[in-house]
């Protein structure tokens, strides 16, 4: 009886049928197909109804999109609309926050953003009178929307009503940018060029920021009414805004208010309501505001809408149906800074730190574009790209969750945000940097270790008393450092392989990576089971012995073994036979092997990481920055 509770139902038991089997692959499942499909014909519905195009047309479309390369005029005529929003302001919303309850106000506002784009894309579709079919892609603090054409006017209204919204509550810290652009079923067949167009006007959009609000009722919203004037003592102590009671305002309160909701929560209410005219002044009332009332539940609750969280399945206890799933992390975690940082610690030795992870999918660009030349064929890029994202979204909001939950359970880790392309994740230093290597497993086994699609990380071990907003621009800079360096053989004609890892200001390949682990580990190994607690001379011998491994390492990959060269820089670890067996065997897979172990830095970052496991730790006795 509920289309979007059918469409879940659809999800789950029709994503791994194809939608074709015979001549062409089967690469788009039924279910892809058929919600396409949906979402085509309730648009084409509308275009009928007013006018925009006949009955006789509509008869003559069946053999008109069979030919390849049709020249009929209808081909020419706009019948959609393609839309886009872009949530922008993510970063310093997310981190600006005060540092007592840090980690679960950073919780809170990511879990926030996502139901605030999902809302307003709701809000859109709802004032469309479509349904949930449209969405070509929703995740990540973007979304498109496929629309039927001729509804700018509609657009204009729901774009001015959410910019006037979130101006209202953030006071400019949040904007969405909302393009669109008329599309033909010629465009539409050639998705991933008319998308990349509509791209060129969300970037002009977002450099005019509330530029939908009017001059006037821009500057009127800018500066503030004599009332509202702040005295002394009287701002919040997080946002600067008049405080209503106790040390925050009414909207900060109901941050913290939001995010305990979370502790515990499987279901998400929603409940449809006239939409909240006056200004918002709670979390929930942004909702509200877009006609929404949305509550978090441990249990389900008969009468409203439910949507389980974090698991893909419909089924509620006592046999009733759930009107669908949502994917990605919400739950909130129970912990602290500093407990996290403590989770490295093994018998009192250890360094208390903790590791911020950032990972994202390289090269989504160029997988467009090869997607839009595969489709061309067949005509199918549209659905090629809406199943291709629908892919990326199961793996970070779906399985990378179901494979993060045991983590979380043991407060080992805590999930800022996965979703969409990316992840953002903290935790103790030891489990961060096995988890990297962990997700990039996984990513390769379900893309076939593809060399063109793949992942790249950014890695920093840093102390739980520094900043999170200087924590979080220092792994994205990592980041970045490792999507940016190359070497001449990356570089190929259309694409360029990253697939790398960025930690302590030194880029490795995960070969590397994976290197620099096992001799972490067998370095701790050997440390622990030695006489003394920390013998800190052998970390001193590694970094001397680096100079020879750089020169052997060289030679190696010119595909020369210099044998006295080698003798002299095992000579200086003969008391570490088996760390120098792990780099006797790296020089010869670089002189028979096709992957080349290129950066001999690695040995000092396995040094590192194993300085960081043996270090006798000593409890200071103080204040948890992220209580």
């Amino acid at each position: 009886k509920d289309f979007e509770q059918l469409l879940a139902l659809a999800e789950i038991y029709l994503s791994a049928v194809p939608a074709q089997t015979g001549i062409y692959e089967g690469d788009i499942s039924l279910f892809d197909h058929a919600r396409l499909v949906a979402g085509l014909s309730q648009i084409l519905y509308q275009d009928v109804q007013r006018g925009i195009l006949s009955e006789a047309e509509v008869k003559n479309l069946p053999a008109l999109l069979k030919e390849k390369e049709a020249t009929h005029p209808l081909m020419e005529k706009p019948l959609f609309s393609l839309c886009k929003l872009d949530l922008s302001g993510i970063q310093k919303f997310l981190f600006t926050v005060p540092s007592k309850r840090a980690l679960r106000m950073i919780k809170g506002r990511s879990v926030y953003l996502d139901f605030l784009l999902r809302y307003v894309v709701k809000y859109c579709l709802r004032e469309l009178s479509l349904s949930s079919a449209c969405v070509l892609y929703l995740g990540g603090g973007n979304a498109e929307i496929l629309l039927p054409y001729g509804v700018e006017e509609v657009l204009e209204q729901v774009r001015n009503r959410v910019c006037g919204v979130l101006f209202d509550f953030h006071q400019g810290e949040l904007y969405v940018a909302m393009e669109w652009l008329p599309v033909s079923l010629r465009e539409l067949f050639r998705f991933i060029e008319t998308r990349e167009k509509l791209q060129e006007r969300i970037e002009a959009r977002k450099k005019q920021r509330f530029f939908e609000l009017g001059e006037e009722t821009f500057f009127d919203r800018f500066f503030l009414p004599e009332e509202n004037v702040i005295g002394e003592g009287e701002g919040c102590g997080n946002c600067g805004q008049k405080k209503a009671q106790g040390e925050l305002c009414t909207g900060c309160a109901s941050f913290v208010e939001f995010t305990d909701a979370l502790k515990g929560a499987r279901y998400l209410q929603e409940e449809t309501i006239p939409p909240l005219l006056r200004p918002p002044r709670t979390v929930w009332e942004v909702f509200e505001s877009l006609g929404f009332r949305i509550t978090f539940l441990p249990e389900p609750f008969s009468g409203a809408r439910l949507y389980l969280l974090e698991e893909i399945s419909v089924d509620i206890e006592g046999g009733r149906l759930a009107d669908g799933f949502l994917l990605g992390s919400f739950r909130l975690p129970d912990t602290t800074f500093e407990e996290l940082a403590k989770t490295s610690l093994r018998d009192d030795l250890g360094d208390p730190s903790l590791g911020y992870l950032k990972m994202d999918v390289d090269n989504l660009g160029a997988v467009f574009r090869e997607l839009s030349e595969q489709g061309k064929e067949r005509a199918t890029a549209l659905s090629l790209y809406r199943a291709f994202s629908r892919y990326l979204e199961l793996f970070f909001g779906g399985y990378l969750v179901h494979l993060l939950q045991g983590k979380l359970e043991k407060k080992q880790i805590y999930p800022v945000f996965v979703g969409g392309d990316d992840l953002f994740l903290i935790g103790g230093w030891r489990e961060i940097v096995r988890l990297a290597d962990d997700i990039r497993r996984e990513f390769a086994r379900h893309t076939g270790s593809s060399r063109r699609l793949t992942l790249s990380a950014g890695i920093s071990l840093l102390p739980p008393k520094f900043p999170v907003v200087r924590a979080a621009k220092t792994v994205e800079e990592t980041l970045e450092m490792a999507k940016n360096f190359f070497y001449p053989e990356d570089i190929k004609e259309r694409w360029m392989v990253k697939d790398k890892v960025g930690i302590f200001e030194e880029v490795l390949t995960w070969r590397e990576y994976q290197e620099a682990l096992d001799v972490y580990l067998s370095l701790e190994e050997s440390v622990r089971s030695g006489d003394r607690v920390v013998p800190r001379a052998v970390f001193r011998k590694i970094e001397q012995s680096f100079g020879g491994f750089e020169t052997v390492l060289h030679d190696s990959l010119q595909g020369a073994l210099r044998f006295p060269r080698i003798w002299r820089f095992l000579y200086l670890l003969r008391d570490h036979r088996d760390i120098a067996e792990r780099i006797e065997g790296i020089l010869l897979r670089n002189i028979i092997g096709k992957e080349k172990i290129r950066n001999p830095r690695l040995v000092l970052v396995a040094n590192r990481l194993a300085a960081m496991a043996t270090r006798k730790y000593e409890k200071r006795g103080e204040e948890d920055a992220g209580e």
